[in-house]
């Protein structure tokens, strides 16, 4: 990837991040990521295929951090859920949590396709890999529970944008830890 496309990339993530999809306008962009507004469009055509690119990376970051959280978690169902309920709290604990890009992008595009189907990607990869966790260790009604627990992420997420009160995470695992007895 070169240096100036990174920029813009990096730029439209913190400013999507923090403010939505739909309030940011290219010109910020181009102006916060210093590039000239020509290389802004020779890179991204259009705002969505931005859009979309920062999707894909931030769906990149998340796997990456959630599969090495995992791996140096115990191998037991326990910690390794709770070892991805940790990796959210350290999340929530950030300056810069502003809420999930994906719920944000599926508020503000819930008629673009394409941008949909990142989403739903991403939010399946979660589920699925909750559930790989829960049939490792033999929980029963894995897909289920795998789906609840995703659920009460999502739903950690929200409430804790939306108060900020940093109990979000430790109130959906007291809802979850008795789904893995």
């Amino acid at each position: 990837m070169s240096a100036k496309r990174d920029s813009i990339i990096t730029t439209a993530m913190r400013l999507f991040n923090q403010y939505g999809f739909t309030n940011i306008g290219i010109d910020r962009i181009i102006d916060e990521s210093g590039v000239a507004k020509m290389t802004f469009y020779k890179h991204f055509p259009s705002k969505n295929q931005l859009i979309r690119q920062c999707l894909i990376e931030r769906d990149r970051f998340i796997r990456e951090q959630v599969n090495q959280r995992l791996l140096l978690a115990n191998t037991d169902v326990h910690s390794q859920i709770r070892a991805l309920f940790d990796w959210y709290q350290d999340w929530f604990m950030q300056k810069d949590f502003f809420g999930c890009m994906f719920i944000k992008a599926s508020d503000e595009f819930g008629n673009d396709s394409t941008i949909q189907t990142i989403i739903l990607t991403h939010k399946q990869w979660l589920a699925q890999k909750i559930e790989e966790v829960l049939t490792t260790g033999n929980i029963a009604d894995a897909i289920t529970k795998a789906k609840q627990i995703q659920i009460a992420l999502d739903g950690a997420i929200v409430n804790e944008h939306s108060y900020q009160n940093h109990l979000s995470i430790s109130y959906a695992w007291q809802m979850v830890a008795p789904l893995l007895d």
